[in-house]
């Protein structure tokens, strides 16, 4: 992946700043509040995967706001969606909190306001979707607009698993290829976020099932 921004070789004094600046260029236009500015470090690194773009992001220990006038100046419609690395950061929108960690991934709207709270250094891969042409993967109101993939097993870590080879092998491969392969990337998120709820229920169902044959085994005796 290409470096497109870093602090390392910044002034310590001007690296909070020029991070923010950053964060907007490549991104979208947030507001950024960094815990300790004096002593900010991060980097930026990119490629492009036809429409989506794939982002090794690594930031200090800040929160990142994206209100109405920001949305306003429509800069980019698009998903976000972040495997994490090392780190923690929670997500903020649509009247919930999803907690994130290197187990669990997220999906949230860029079209939508929200909050991001990094806790410490955090090092993520961000995958920048066009909401259109990932819509048009789902049924209508299907589409979740702020959740969490579980990437420890099944679709989930088949998607962010897909996602750090691909980063790690972007430079190598040829821009048709790259083409086909953000298609493929958003078909596997599709389906991994399609299947969730789906998985959730019948494992729910099964643990009901359980309880109540463990209770009609008890009534029984």
């Amino acid at each position: 992946m290409d470096l497109v921004f870093s602090t390392e070789e910044l002034d310590p004094a001007k690296r909070f700043a020029a991070w923010q600046d950053a964060i907007c260029d490549h991104y979208v236009q947030v507001d950024v509040n960094a815990v300790k500015p004096a002593d900010y470090q991060g980097f930026i690194r990119e490629a492009h995967f036809g429409a989506v773009t794939m982002s090794d992001v690594f930031l200090s220990e800040q929160r990142i706001s994206r209100r109405e006038h920001h949305i306003a100046k429509l800069d980019k419609d698009c998903y976000y969606v972040q495997f994490l690395q090392a780190g923690s950061m929670d997500v903020l929108q649509a009247g919930q909190t999803l907690v994130t960690s290197p187990g669990i991934g997220a999906i949230f709207s860029a079209s939508d306001a929200y909050d991001l709270e990094c806790s410490n250094q955090f090092r993520s891969l961000y995958l920048e979707i066009p909401r259109k042409e990932f819509s048009s993967r789902f049924a209508e109101g299907k589409m979740p607009s702020a959740a969490t993939i579980a990437t420890g097993r099944g679709l989930g870590r088949i998607a962010a698993e897909f996602c750090a080879l691909l980063a790690s092998e972007a430079s190598s491969l040829e821009e048709t290829a790259r083409g086909r392969l953000g298609h493929e990337l958003m078909d596997v998120l599709a389906l991994a976020l399609d299947m969730g709820d789906k998985d959730e229920f019948s494992e729910d169902a099964t643990a009901r099932q359980a309880i109540l044959a463990d209770e009609a085994e008890r009534h029984a005796d």
